[in-house]
């Protein structure tokens, strides 16, 4: 059983290991069946993929590292800034407040005085000045208490409790240095009072008469004054901001969790106190810090700035943005660049293909004229000699079906000329037969002025104005005929009378209107209309006849675009129009009928020509 299930195992592999083995032979095969130009494009856009790819990583590694390096300059900065602030707006000026304290004429008396020989009345007016001394200096900005320490034995403090925690400094080894060492000044340790922290700050006082060191003089520094530093760099702080002193004890924090008293290295237990001025990464409850620190030896201010490296790297997005805008910007630049070679490599081939395929269309060019003696250039070789014989028929197949196209505009003009001629002399028969004889010279008359024009010199082209008069004759004729049954108007801006058209392609409208619209009512009317509109000339014949439809029309303009269409009644002299003009000018000239407020009007358009040049 175990065999079996074996067996099938291996079975099982070597079908999938086939398949994948499949895969790249099936990608082989598409990538072969590509165009040379595509291959080109393809190889070198994957070459250029490595170096992009490469380079995008670099930049985004650099910028990565110069964002946290910046942001730690700008903490080092702001720390030097703070600390800055703290030594000016604190310290110094506590240092200048102990000064002017320890010159004053009580203090330096009570220190130097046997208090032995004191009697409680003198020893009482003095402890009361000095009292009062401390009244008004502890209204100073951050100053909560001061006290005084003699070598006389003598201590007075501005609070009894105060005064219990300056007797315990004052035995302290620290202490001790500061007394047998030359500094001035004392930065003394941390101490909480009454719920509020405050750094001890003491001073030597000296003797006016030069006995030296008589007594000790110390104020105590509200931690409020270190929020008021704080709130004014807010804007710029990231991360926590802490006061620290040398050995690590936090005497102020922006955040409640640290502290005063506490050691630093309580939160941050992988912190090396020891580097002040370096950046270092520390941990903190699994979260990862980047901290800051910088020392103020001549004052003993530690401070520190403690970062979250996920708030640091926030801007980290935008490098994201522009790692891959200036990548994607790399590939469309190359992706160019690979086009081009690839049509380096190509346009040969691609020119010798444009020629041939212009075969399909009558059109051989052989104006591709190789550069190189290879594979390439000797194919466009004998491409071209073939070219040049299959131009020599084209060009002889041209000229055949040119002739045949002015045969059918002659064989036009032949349909019009009888079948109007056909009807004028009908006319004339009946008005001569009606005895009618001034009217059958009128119409006459006209009819010799209408073949005058028609034959104008054997030209096709001909002046609007002489159109427009030939169409006039025309009416003139068949009001004769119609016994004056219906009128007609011309209305025809002056500028368009020296254009030029085809002739003869109003009066087969005209006629078309007085057959379909004037046989079938009284007071018919006729209108005829040139002007021009948006580079054309448009003629329109209107009347106002009623057997035309909307239908009818959609019909008819059918049939001139020979369209399948239901047989229509239409007479050959409107086809005739519309072929003519079609050929003369080329589309979108043409006739076109359509109905609109009662009138039937017939419409030509074509483009607007000042000589007889079309």
């Amino acid at each position: 059983m175990v065999s079996g299930e074996k067996r099938g195992n291996k079975i099982l592999i070597r079908k999938i290991a086939k398949g994948l083995t499949g895969l790249p032979k099936s990608l082989k095969s598409v990538f072969l069946n590509l165009s040379m130009r595509r291959k080109l494009l393809i190889t070198f856009v994957m070459i250029s993929l490595v170096p992009t790819l490469l380079l995008g990583s670099f930049y985004y590694v650099f910028s990565y590292n110069s964002l946290i390096d910046q942001k730690i300059m700008e903490s080092n900065n702001l720390l030097k800034n703070i600390s800055n602030s703290t030594v000016e707006t604190l310290f110094k000026a506590t240092d200048y407040s102990l000064i002017q304290f320890s010159l004053n004429k009580t203090v330096q008396e009570l220190m130097q005085a046997d208090l032995t020989d004191l009697d409680d009345l003198e020893y009482q007016n003095e402890t009361i000045a000095l009292k009062k001394l401390f009244m008004d200096n502890t209204f100073r900005k951050h100053i909560d208490y001061i006290g005084v320490v003699g070598k006389n034995a003598f201590s007075m403090a501005s609070s009894a409790a105060v005064e219990q925690s300056m007797q315990e400094m004052v035995g302290q080894a620290e202490f001790a240095e500061f007394e047998q060492g030359i500094s001035n000044y004392w930065r003394g340790p941390i101490v909480n009072l009454n719920g509020s922290n405050y750094k001890v700050i003491a001073r030597k006082v000296y003797s006016d008469s030069a006995k030296g060191v008589i007594g000790y003089t110390f104020m105590w520094i509200n931690e409020r004054g270190l929020h008021e530093i704080f709130d004014h760099y807010r804007h710029e702080i990231t991360g926590v901001l802490l006061i620290l002193n040398p050995d690590g004890t936090i005497f102020s924090s922006t955040n409640p969790r640290h502290k005063s008293g506490e050691n630093i290295q309580k939160f941050y237990t992988d912190l090396n106190l020891n580097k002040p001025g370096m950046s270092q990464r520390v941990l903190s409850n699994g979260n990862k810090y980047i901290l800051t620190s910088y020392m103020d030896d001549a004052e003993g201010l530690y401070s520190m700035n403690v970062m979250p490296l996920g708030v640091v790297i926030e801007g980290t997005s935008h490098i994201v943005q522009i790692t891959i805008t200036m990548m994607l910007a790399l590939l469309l630049f190359c992706f160019m660049l690979a086009t081009l070679l690839a049509r380096y490599f190509t346009v040969p081939i691609l020119k010798l293909s444009d020629s041939m395929s212009s075969v399909e269309i009558g059109k051989v060019r052989t104006n591709f004229i190789p550069r190189y003696d290879d594979e390439i250039g000797y194919l466009a070789r004998c491409f071209n000699q073939m070219a040049e014989k299959l131009n020599q028929q084209a060009e002889i197949i041209e000229q055949t079906q040119q002739k045949q196209r002015e045969a059918e505009m002659k064989a036009f003009e032949s349909q019009i000329k009888p079948h109007f001629l056909y009807n004028t002399l009908s006319t004339v028969i009946w008005l001569v037969q009606e005895n009618q004889l001034q009217k059958a010279i009128k119409i006459t008359s006209a009819l010799s002025k209408m073949f005058r024009i028609s034959i104008s010199r054997g030209k096709n082209i001909i002046p609007i104005e002489k159109e427009i008069q030939h169409a006039a004759n025309y009416l003139d004729i068949q009001k004769v005929r119609y016994g004056n049954e219906f009128d007609y108007q011309l209305d025809v801006s002056e500028e368009v009378l020296e254009y030029y058209t085809v002739k003869m392609v109003l009066q087969p409208l005209v006629e078309n209107s007085i057959y379909h619209g004037m046989r079938y009512r009284q007071n018919g009317r006729i209108v005829i209309s040139c002007f021009e509109m948006d580079g054309y000339v448009v003629m329109q014949v209107k009347d106002n006849g009623e057997r035309m439809t909307e239908e009818t029309c959609r019909n008819i303009n059918a049939k001139l675009q020979n369209l399948p269409i239901q047989k229509i009644e239409m007479g050959i002299g409107i086809k005739n129009v519309h072929d003519r003009i079609r050929y003369t000018y080329g589309e979108p000239s043409g006739l076109e009928y359509r109905r609109l407020d009662g009138w039937t009007i017939a419409e030509i358009r074509i483009p607007v020509r000042r000589n007889e040049n079309v």
